[in-house]
Parts: C-alpha cells; structure tokens; sequence
C-alpha cells in the first residue's frame, strides 16, 4: 500500500517521505495512535517506499510504484525481509481429525496462525495470533526477530521490522528488544506501533522517533467512506462513522462485516428499551447481550478457527468482545447527557430514541451508568463470572432510572 492510498495522518506521512527520500531512516520509529487507526498499514507504506524498485517523486512527495515485485511481496506480505510481528496466546483447541486419521485417534496440534501452513505436534497447544487482551509479544517472538535482523538482507534496501500492539510485549522480549535498538544493525528499522505508549520501557521509547496518529474527523470519514463504498446507506454511514470513532481500518473491516452494524442495532434498540423494563427482566437482559456478544465475535472471527476458539477458551473470548460491546454501551449513556444539551452525539442515527429515554436517565443518572460500565470493564480483566457481572450490571442501569 503506498502513502498515496493512506486514508488521513498528512503530517506522518510527509515526515516519512522526507526520511525516506534523504536516506536517514532512524533505527526506531514509535507509531502511537488509537486501536485500528492504520499504524500497521502506515508501517508497511514506509516499508514499500523505502524498498521500491521505481519509486516516484521525492522529498514530501516520494511514494512507492506499488506495482513492482517488491511492492507485491510487501503487500502480499511475502518479503523475507520485511517481518510484522503480532500478539499471540496459546489456547487447548478441540482437536480436529485428518482425513487420514482413523475415528477415535488423538493427536494435539500447534498451529503458528500466519501465511504459513499449520503444523501438528504432540501435546502442544496451538498458539495463535489473536486480538485479544492476554495475548502477548514473548521472547521467542522477539528473538527470533532480531536474529533475522542480525543477518544479512536478501535483497531489500531497507529493512522493515513492524511489532503491532507492541505494549503487549512481555519483560524479557522489551529488554532483548531494548538490547537490538542500542546497537542496532545496519540498513534496518525497528517499528512499534502501540496504543498505550505508557507500557513500553522509558529506554525503549528514548531510542525510538515517536509519530502521532490521529482520529480522522467525522467529515473526512465520511468523505472516505463516500469513496470507499458509495453503496452504503445513509443509515449505514452513520453507524460506520460512530462504531469505527475517527479509525480508518476499524471502518473498513465494518465495510466487510457488516453484520456488526445489525448487532449494533440490536445493542442500541435494547439501551432504548431499558426505560420501559421491569426489575426482574435483568437476567434476560443479561442472556441476550451474552448472546449477542457470542455472535460478535463469530462475526469479527468467521471461519472454523472462531469457532474452536470460542468452543475452547469461551470465557477469554466473551471477555474480549464484551470490552467493546460495553464502550458502545457508554456512548449510548454518554448520548443521553450530550442529546439534552443538544451537543454531537456519537449514535447520532438514535437521535430519537436518545431523546425519548433522556427523561428516564436525567444526566446525574446517565453518569451513574457510565461509571457502572467503566467498573465492568476493569474488572474484565479478573476471573469474574461473566454471565452474573452482567445480570449486576442490568440490575444496576434499571436501578439508576428515574420515573
């Protein structure tokens, strides 16, 4: 993807041009930005650009061809010399059989979820790269990064090291990592892209030029989106820009499930019901967002592999998508305070429902469900059941109504 096709973030895309075309690449580059505001995909911009075999421009306006053949394999993700190094967890997955595999065999399998083909081994669990909160960055991932960069390029100009979701690295994979950065090889580039620069060592971050992303406004979303899919609705535009919250690659993966906007709808139509809900239907409320955030994740994950992550580690899973089902419930309270002072709401396509629900949550109220949902979702990172935090939680949002 060259820096042509980056949807916002003008001024690190200019800082980067500039770098590229005099030919002074730091050995670290810390991109900071907001969960699936394009770190990645702005990192492998800076990887075609600086390995291009006919690039255009220069200075400010320098970019990649995109068509040559290392632009492909940058793209295609097949570049021996350009590495994007992702959390992973391991997880116990229920076993699948091989065709050639008589009924009632057991065998366990490890499967390193890449480009590459899956492995089977014995009595080890799949580790799988994920995005979810308690997968990390080990010291074997890192190790085996900087061996590669310690050895000698097949081939590329510039070589391209892209750590996503670098605060997930654990202790021993930071100071290897830290080691790499204070002699680092030549003609190499270590990028770490984070929404939480506050977990990374201080050393770490010293060693390293730091590129802040921004959220895209809501007019230039629009305007993406406009081009991107000029098929959708009004209705859908809407529930893009308010679900994806100024993030590009958040929009576009929205683009290509758009289920998510139906579950959207489902979530807000239950918030909008809550003013009418007796006490005792808290447990059904409770089973219908447990059920909705199965569903969730079904939809972010399709395929057999999220279904065997859910049938193997449900509780782990839930817990992951329910971290954003609750931040689309606080913007529905946070709606009710800013709908009756008549500010920009985020679900601005409810506008009306939020209005009709404002008498039955005045802003004391609404508040008071804001740090209910703020409670739940620290304590998603304990062992807590989830299906009985939810039923407290439901209790808790009728509770806080006034009639």
């Amino acid at each position: 993807m060259p820096f042509a096709s980056i949807v916002g973030h003008e001024q690190p895309v200019r800082a980067l041009r500039r770098a590229v075309s005099s030919g002074r690449l730091p050995p670290g580059y810390l991109f900071v930005g907001p969960p699936h505001i394009g770190k990645t995909t702005l990192a492998l911009a800076l990887a075609q650009a600086a390995n291009c075999e006919q690039p255009v421009g220069q200075g400010e306006t320098l970019d990649a061809c995109g068509q040559c053949d290392t632009c492909r394999k940058i793209t295609a993700g097949l570049h021996p010399d350009i590495r994007l190094v992702q959390p992973r967890l391991r997880i116990e997955l229920p076993k699948e059989k091989k065709k050639s595999e008589r009924k009632g065999s057991a065998r366990q399998r490890i499967a390193q979820v890449s480009d590459e083909e899956e492995e089977i081994a014995d009595e080890e669990p799949e580790a799988i790269s994920a995005d979810m909160e308690d997968a990390l960055i080990d010291l074997e991932l890192i190790t085996d990064l900087v061996g590669e960069a310690a050895r000698t390029a097949f081939g590329a100009q510039h070589r391209i090291y892209i750590i996503a979701r670098a605060e997930a690295m654990n202790a021993a994979g930071a100071n290897r990592l830290l080691k790499t950065l204070e002699e680092p090889p030549e003609n190499a580039t270590f990028v770490l892209a984070t929404s939480r620069p506050s977990a990374l060592l201080p050393t770490i971050i010293s060693r390293c030029q730091t590129l802040a992303l921004h959220a895209l406004p809501p007019q230039e979303m629009e305007a993406a989106l406009a081009e991107a899919s000029p098929d959708l609705s009004p209705t859908e535009r809407s529930a893009v820009i308010s679900m994806s919250a100024g993030a590009w690659g958040r929009a576009r993966r929205l683009l290509d499930r758009r289920q998510l906007l139906d579950l959207r709808a489902e979530i807000l139509t239950l918030l909008a019901s809550l003013p009418r809900r007796e006490l005792w239907e808290a447990m059904r409320l409770a089973e219908a967002l447990a059920e909705m955030t199965e569903r969730w994740w079904l939809t972010e994950e399709p395929g057999d592999l999220g279904k065997r992550m859910l049938k193997a580690a449900r509780d782990r899973v839930l817990r992951t998508e329910l971290g954003q089902i609750l931040g689309l419930l606080s913007s529905w309270f946070r709606d009710l305070i800013v709908v009756q002072a008549d500010g920009r709401l985020i679900n601005a396509d409810y506008r009306e429902q939020l209005a009709a629900s404002a008498a039955s949550y005045p802003p004391d109220a609404a508040l008071a469900a804001c740090r209910a949902l703020d409670d739940l979702r620290a304590d998603l990172r304990q062992n807590l059941n989830l299906r009985l935090a939810l039923e407290t939680l439901f209790l808790r949002l009728l509770l806080l109504r006034r009639q």
